[in-house]
């Protein structure tokens, strides 16, 4: 029961609950607006020839177009860029394609922004920020792969930092690559290593690659730097979880919970911990939580009652589907009224209230002739009352549909045995195992066949 539940744990609210996205970490701006800054403008106008290997060097001429343009650039950039633009030949200085890239970045022409930087660094093969804010401008359009020889390069050329190396790893990240972002996070937090977004990269690797323990102690250090963020909580309660420390989670999860911070998600993976460890009536209490959430997906909320029925909890199915049913009264679709009716068919059986439980489920029938999962119910309650031949036929109504076929051929070889019809068990097995291959079923098959050769003897 644990490893079956903890399966509906992982594949239910826990498997989308927090796992951030590949998108971890801060895209910075290009630069500020400080083009309207004389000070900035003498800096920036400075740097050119400064570093003769790694930054193109300007003319006399140059620098005048350079004055002519910062005076407008600030208050109208497009307006700097037709200045500019002109003056540009196969002779000029790299620095002015470089410019006119930055300000076609600055004003979101990022097409032209990455043709005068490849320009540019045409010109100088080595210009090292042209590299770099190529990288940045393929970074902010998503454009991850061609983002990274443009980084890498910068590096290349000395240009190694927290906020590149942390690119880097971002770039690889969305790349579906976390053994390679991995140490370029991990570079990148040598660098800053107090920078939050780079550290959450880091997590969102070891979380990838299953290093759970290694995600657990890293959270650790940011959950005492920022106690007040629930978000590091729960996503150490999804690393708990990875793990399989369920007490750990719970713990997590019950502290965003008394922080009044829990989610949708949240509730759901904590509500499924506790039907895990047995605690149906902690579980049902969270589950009826997640009932006032508008966002609650209809399909999950059922899948809530089945796996309360599916461990016999049938006193928290019926609290839980009247719950259901207030809820969702007015807006209940013919499939799921007829859902609701098997599950209270279901509940009735449990409590051998059989004849309502018929009633209920001839209905459902009626309503829906293919409606697989009544099938099954109507014909394991005629197996139990030793009126084979009616479960025979709704066995065999049951395999007809598609959701329901393999279940009913696996019940249907079960009574054949109860009855001593190996043979007939078998070929039922056997076509189960063609149409969805289940280890359980392998064994019992092989158990049904041995009996059928003894029989046969």
């Amino acid at each position: 029961m644990y490893r079956k539940i903890l399966k509906l744990i992982l594949s239910g609210f826990a498997s989308t609950f927090l796992l951030p996205s590949a998108s971890v970490g801060q895209i910075y701006p290009l630069s500020e607006n400080t083009w309207s800054n004389p000070e900035f403008v003498k800096r920036f106008m400075g740097s050119y020839g400064v570093d003769t290997e790694r930054s193109p060097g300007i003319s006399s001429q140059e620098r005048d177009i350079f004055n002519e343009v910062s005076e407008v650039i600030g208050e109208n950039p497009q307006r700097a860029a037709e200045l500019l633009a002109p003056k540009i030949t196969s002779e000029s200085s790299a620095a002015l394609d470089y410019t006119l890239a930055n300000i076609h970045f600055q004003i979101g022409n990022t097409e032209r922004a990455a043709e005068n930087y490849k320009k540019a660094i045409a010109k100088f093969p080595n210009f090292r920020r042209a590299y770099m804010n190529l990288g940045i401008l393929y970074i902010q359009n998503g454009e991850y792969e061609e983002a990274l020889p443009h980084l890498l390069k910068t590096i290349e050329l000395g240009g190694g930092d927290g906020n590149l190396f942390g690119l880097v790893a971002f770039a690889h990240l969305n790349l579906g690559r976390s053994a390679q972002a991995l140490p370029a996070y991990r570079m990148a937090r040598m660098f800053a290593p107090y920078n939050k977004d780079w550290a959450m990269g880091e997590i969102q690797c070891l979380m990838n690659m299953s290093i759970f323990d290694e995600a657990i102690g890293l959270l650790d250090e940011l959950i005492t730097r920022h106690p007040d963020d629930s978000s590091l909580l729960l996503l150490q309660a999804n690393a708990f979880v990875g793990k399989q420390d369920l007490d750990r989670a719970v713990a997590n999860l019950e502290m965003v919970r008394s922080m009044g911070a829990e989610t949708l998600s949240s509730l759901g993976l904590l509500a499924d911990i506790y039907m895990n460890m047995n605690q149906h009536e902690l579980a049902l209490t969270i589950y009826l939580d997640t009932l006032e959430y508008q966002e609650l997906d209809r399909n999950r909320a059922f899948r809530i009652a089945e796996v309360l029925a599916q461990v016999g909890a049938w006193n928290e199915v019926t609290t839980y589907i009247d719950s259901f049913e207030e809820r969702f009264s007015d807006s209940l679709t013919d499939s799921e009224e007829l859902k609701l009716l098997n599950l209270k068919a279901e509940v009735a059986l449990a409590e051998d209230r059989e004849t309502e439980a018929i009633e209920m489920l001839q209905q459902v029938v009626r309503r829906d002739p293919l409606n697989g999962s009544a099938l099954l119910l109507i014909a394991s309650y005629h197996w139990r009352q030793d009126d084979h031949e009616e479960a025979i036929i709704y066995f065999e109504r049951a395999e007809r549909v598609d959701d329901t076929e393999v279940e009913a051929l696996i019940q249907h070889a079960r009574m054949r045995v109860s009855l001593r019809e190996f043979d007939r068990a078998v070929e039922l097995l056997q076509r189960a195992q063609m149409l969805e291959p289940r280890g359980y079923v392998a064994d019992y098959l092989e158990m049904v066949q041995q009996a059928a050769r003894s029989a046969r003897n």
